[in-house]
């Protein structure tokens, strides 16, 4: 119990230092991307994980230990002119959960830490990163 508590003090206080993640939007928000279209089967794919309090905090842990942050930036804006898009775009929050785990999932654009993810490990990120980033 006191490891668990001091992995999850120490991942939110590294949290707070790093934050944001990984994914391409439907319509390019940078000049670099492509359209990267979504089956309407997997975008209409429910997130099976409410966004709970806990789940929240295991996307943001998830986020964390993947290193999301170096291509996606401090604040999810995607510096450097890398492939990952702007966390704070509207393109990316209009578009469903399920096109969103999908994109992470693919790992298009070489995500390198979404290929050992597991699917529930994916919807608690992508609550974590709507309720950081989709305003």
């Amino acid at each position: 119990m006191k490891l668990r508590a001091t992995v999850a003090t120490a991942s939110l206080v590294f949290a707070s230092t790093l934050v944001t993640t990984t994914f391409a939007p439907d319509v390019a928000a940078q000049g670099n991307q492509k359209t990267w279209h979504v089956s309407p089967k997997k975008a209409n794919k429910t997130n099976p994980i409410p966004a709970t309090e806990r789940s929240v905090r295991r996307g943001r842990i998830v986020y964390v230990f993947n290193a999301c942050d170096e291509c996606h930036g401090p604040d999810g804006f995607a510096p450097n002119g890398e492939n990952a898009p702007d966390l704070n775009s509207p393109e990316i929050w209009n578009q469903t959960d399920g096109a969103i785990f999908w994109k992470i999932k693919s790992r298009r654009h070489g995500m390198p830490g979404a290929k050992k993810l597991s699917r529930a490990d994916v919807w608690n990120l992508t609550n974590y990163l709507r309720s950081e980033y989709d305003d």
